[in-house]
């Protein structure tokens, strides 16, 4: 039976798999909020499993994973405001 530790593992290993899946097919850009979400959902659950592992070098990846998806929102957020002020 699946622990409950593999099962978020699991769904954040899903949910970046899906979002590069998804830019493979054009169905969202890179530079989407839908993108970088999946993105910075799926690296805080993997996240969240490594560190209960104790697997810090794939903890270290996940935490920069992460911070690259919320700097990602954060310029896309910008872009979103520069584009309403025209």
């Amino acid at each position: 039976m699946i622990s409950g530790i593999d099962l978020v593992g699991f769904v954040g290993a899903l949910l970046i798999l899906l979002a590069f899946w998804l830019v493979t097919r054009k169905v969202v850009h890179p530079e989407s909020f839908s993108y970088l979400s999946l993105n910075l959902l799926g690296a805080l659950l993997l996240g969240v499993e490594t560190y209960r592992r104790a697997s810090y070098a794939a903890l270290s990846l996940n935490i920069i994973w992460a911070l690259v998806a919320l700097y990602g929102i954060f310029l896309a957020r910008k872009r979103k405001e520069a584009k309403l002020r025209r």
